[in-house]
């Protein structure tokens, strides 16, 4: 085992955990390190256990991993609970429940009377509710403008909880 590399050891581990009758497995960032045909292996691996009705406690950085394969989510912060549920309770507990991505048709000002804007390259992002949501579509619309719609994600909800204090953790470091 030692002379694998560290994605095959990682890959052999797992394997070695889903080869066990165990009902109940625990799973530890079992797709870090992983190229993406190694990590998708690994996915199918597990939503076979959950088909065989058997419980998986995994524990990810990869939150888009988490949404995929979780029916329950704990989303932590130093070691503390901040919300927890089916990824879809997770994702309404937050402030803005949408996002709609922004390339063209709207300024910066514009979005801001909407709710919580940033800046990602030459895309804005806008955090909001259902009906603000829904009057930047039909505006969008209107304008001929370049924008999409649709709940939040698993790391959206992240950065809106821990996002501002991690901004100002940051701010206060350097």
């Amino acid at each position: 085992m030692n002379r694998l590399s560290g994605g095959l050891r990682r890959r052999a581990m797992v394997a070695m955990v889903m080869a066990s009758d165990a009902e109940v497995v625990f799973l530890d960032e079992p797709t870090t390190g992983l190229d993406p045909l190694a990590r998708r292996s690994v996915w199918s691996a597990i939503r076979k256990a959950v088909s065989e009705h058997r419980t998986v406690v995994l524990t990810t950085h990869y939150l888009d991993e988490a949404e995929a394969l979780s029916d329950r989510i704990a989303l932590l912060e130093h070691g503390r609970i901040l919300l927890e549920g089916t990824p879809r309770e997770v994702a309404g507990r937050v402030r803005y429940p949408y996002r709609v991505a922004v390339e063209s048709g709207f300024t910066e000002e514009e979005l801001r009377s909407y709710g919580e804007v940033s800046r990602i390259g030459d895309r804005l992002l806008l955090f909001t509710h259902e009906p603000a949501a829904r009057e930047l579509t039909r505006k969008g619309l209107e304008r001929g403008a370049r924008i999409s719609l649709g709940p939040v994600s698993l790391e959206d909800v992240f950065v809106q909880m821990v996002g501002k204090d991690f901004e100002s953790d940051s701010a206060e470091e350097a």
